[in-house]
């Protein structure tokens, strides 16, 4: 039954990106998510060679666009990871997890952390 819904919703997500391709275009952050949103569906029904290449569309175009510390980027690296560490190619996405680790500390490191009602037991 789950494949069955993983299948029509491949499907509905196909039909989604191809009309943000030809209505919004190839770059526009709304196809981008969709195709996103296509791989998860993809790599959910256990084809992580397509969601691995979905991933890869977007991910350069991410990079060029937001930056290499953007959250939509970071998913995207993160998502391309799981993908390739499915696919076997451990060292490959272990790289990449160590890069979107390194940039969320990058990222965080620039938030500081303040606690606006601090328990009187934490002074």
């Amino acid at each position: 039954m789950l494949q069955r819904e993983l299948a029509h919703a491949r499907e509905l997500r196909e039909e989604v990106v191809e009309g943000r391709r030809r209505t919004l275009g190839a770059e526009h952050r709304e196809t981008l998510k969709a195709i996103l949103n296509l791989a998860a569906v993809a790599f959910a029904q256990g084809d992580s060679a397509h969601a691995r290449e979905l991933d890869e569309q977007v991910l350069p175009i991410y990079r060029r666009l937001l930056g290499e510390d953007h959250p939509y980027t970071l998913t995207a690296m993160d998502n391309l990871a799981a993908a390739m560490h499915s696919l076997g190619d451990l060292a490959g996405a272990r790289k990449l997890q160590d890069d979107v680790l390194a940039a969320f500390r990058r990222v965080l490191a620039t938030f500081p952390l303040k606690i606006p009602h601090a328990s009187p037991l934490f002074p």
